[in-house]
C-alpha cells in the first residue's frame, strides 16, 4: 500500500463533486466509509486532523481536504469513483517520480528533512544516490528522496548523517 498526500487529487475530487452534495461539517470520523460519485465505497477514513481526511482505498492512502468531502443520503462522498481516485493518484505519483528522477543529477543540492543543507549529489546509479557532504560521501536509495518545492530533500537529518560518517 502506498501513501500519497496529493493535493491535486483532492482538488480534482473537489472539482468533480456536484455543488449540491458539498456540505460543511459532514460527520467524518475514523472508520467512516467514504463513497464515490457512483455511490460505491471509495475507502475508509483512517485519520482526521487539521482539516485533512485520510482515506485508505485499499490500493492507496490519500489525504484530502475535509471540504472536498460532501454529503449524500448514503453518507460522506467524494466527486470521483474509487477507480478514478486510484488512477489519478497513480498518475500523480508517476509524474512526481519522473520529476524527482529528472532532478537527481550530479551537482544538485540536497537538504535534510529539516531543510538544512546536506550536500550535493555526486552520482546516481542503480545502487542509489551518492551525496557528497562536507565530512564525507554517503549513499541513499532513491526512495529516500523527494521534491519539496524546488528543493531535493533526503529523508534523513544532517546531524544523524554527520554522526554516522564520523563514527559516532
Amino acid at each position: 500500500m502506498k501513501f500519497s498526500n496529493i493535493a491535486l487529487a483532492a482538488a480534482l475530487a473537489f472539482a468533480a463533486a456536484p455543488a449540491a452534495v458539498l456540505a460543511q461539517g459532514a460527520d467524518i470520523a475514523v472508520g467512516t466509509t467514504i463513497y464515490g460519485s457512483d455511490g460505491e465505497p471509495v475507502g475508509t477514513v483512517t485519520a482526521v486532523a487539521d482539516g485533512v481526511v485520510t482515506i485508505d482505498t485499499g490500493a492507496h492512502v490519500a489525504a484530502l481536504p475535509a471540504d472536498a468531502i460532501g454529503n449524500t443520503d448514503k453518507g460522506p462522498t467524494v466527486g470521483l469513483t474509487k477507480g478514478e481516485l486510484d488512477s489519478q493518484i497513480e498518475q500523480l505519483t508517476a509524474d512526481q517520480r519522473a520529476q524527482l528522477t529528472a532532478a537527481l543529477v550530479e551537482g544538485a543540492a540536497v537538504v535534510d528533512i529539516d531543510g538544512a543543507a546536506l550536500g550535493t549529489i555526486k552520482s546516481v546509479d542503480d545502487n542509489g544516490v551518492v551525496v557528497k557532504s562536507a565530512i564525507g560521501a554517503f549513499t541513499l536509495q532513491t526512495e529516500h528522496f523527494s521534491l519539496q518545492g524546488d528543493k531535493i530533500m533526503a529523508a534523513v537529518r544532517a546531524a544523524d548523517v554527520a554522526a554516522q560518517l564520523s563514527g559516532g
